[in-house]
């Protein structure tokens, strides 16, 4: 008998199987052939099974091979609230039983985290007064330039290597602190935002990535004054936010603050504490799916994305008919727009608007870590 404490799963054949059907239902759900001309004759669920969540995945394989066997035959799928039989109210058709069979990803925010702007300028200011007091031969040859803080949001300091063999040696190079005095110096408005071991959970979450996006924002004002040089001069530096000790949100922000380059991909290879993932042509298990590059102008093709949306593009799809949008990318990296330029928003593919952003679904700001996370 199924647990009545869970939704169910019911699939009943409406005719009689053939006998290769018949055998392959055999093979899938251990019912002896007879059996399962049985139960169709009869009406009866071939399949009725409760949703047991730590088990969802290899039940939503085993319901898609059932699916697949059964498709020459007329039949009936339900998804059966607990105390219910199953009836006309609650059938469905088969997408909708995916849908009820996908894992659910992880909850996101509805919008990016929002940098402090006046809080930025402060930081950006002493940042910009630390790095002009670095000797020539450090200023010269700078590879990492990083605003650190830490996982309880202490007030952050500035770190710099040089290029070489400590190259991503942040905490113990030479130059792991340098010009504390001025950052020291936006402490009290940094701490009157509070203290995160006086919140919960969820908003101490939320208020350190507003930290974290505000020290990513200081960096980002500096870079569009062109602190840090332009063309080969700035992309042999790069710029990072990260927490000490460092975890994988740090190659986020290295993605929005840099432009692609050889140097950003061998910190991600060598010294990021995040997987490394292609987020080119995935699918995942939870129907979600980003387009191989050969696809996208295809895909934008087939839905009008350009003259419903225009100034985005459609890198990727829900299996449910919502489609993944990011802002369309200029020619060049622009520190000025590539925050905005990360972000991704959901929305439904029969809805397009230019409006994406405030009518979509703000999904992530770092698709790269995003994926790696629902893959696991």
């Amino acid at each position: 008998m199924p647990s009545l404490e869970t939704e169910r799963v019911v699939i009943v054949l409406r005719e009689r199987p053939s006998a290769a059907v018949a055998m392959a239902l055999h093979r899938l759900l251990g019912l002896g052939v007879s059996e399962a001309v049985r139960r169709a004759g009869a009406g009866e669920p071939l399949l009725d099974r409760g949703l047991q969540l730590d088990d969802r995945v290899p039940f939503e394989r085993l319901v898609e091979e059932v699916l697949r066997t059964i498709a020459p035959c007329a039949h009936d799928l339900h998804v059966v609230p607990p105390d219910e039989p199953p009836g006309d109210a609650n059938r469905v058709d088969a997408e909708t039983l995916r849908r009820t069979l996908r894992p659910q990803p992880p909850e996101r925010p509805t919008l990016p985290p929002r940098p402090d702007a006046h809080l930025a300028e402060l930081i950006a200011r002493g940042t910009r007064a630390a790095l002009a007091e670095l000797p020539e031969a450090v200023a010269r040859d700078l590879c990492l330039v990083a605003l650190v803080t830490t996982g309880e949001a202490l007030r952050p300091y500035l770190g710099v290597t040089i290029h070489g063999p400590g190259r991503w040696d942040l905490a113990d190079g030479e130059q792991a602190i340098v010009g504390d005095e001025h950052l020291a110096a936006v402490g009290h408005t940094w701490d009157a935002r509070g203290d995160l071991r006086d919140l919960d959970d969820a908003e101490a979450e939320a208020e350190l990535a507003v930290r974290l996006a505000t020290l990513e924002e200081a960096l980002r004002l500096l870079d569009i004054d062109g602190v840090f040089g332009v063309g080969d001069a700035r992309r042999r530096m790069l710029l990072l936010v990260t927490t000490m000790p460092p975890d994988g949100a740090a190659a986020g922000h290295a993605r929005r603050l840099n432009p692609e380059g050889p140097l950003l991909r061998e910190w991600l290879e060598e010294a990021s504490e995040a997987p490394l993932l292609d987020p080119e042509g995935i699918a995942l298990p939870d129907g979600t799916t980003i387009y191989a590059p050969e696809e996208v102008d295809e895909r934008n093709e087939t839905y009008e994305v350009a003259g419903y949306a225009p100034g985005w593009v459609l890198i990727g799809d829900d299996s449910g008919g919502g489609g993944y949008l990011v802002r369309r990318p200029g020619p060049t990296f622009d520190p000025a727009t590539a925050r905005a330029g990360a972000e991704v928003y959901r929305m439904d593919l029969g809805a397009l608007t230019e409006d994406v952003a405030g009518q979509g679904e703000f999904v992530t700001d770092d698709l790269v870590g995003w994926l790696a996370e629902r893959q696991g």
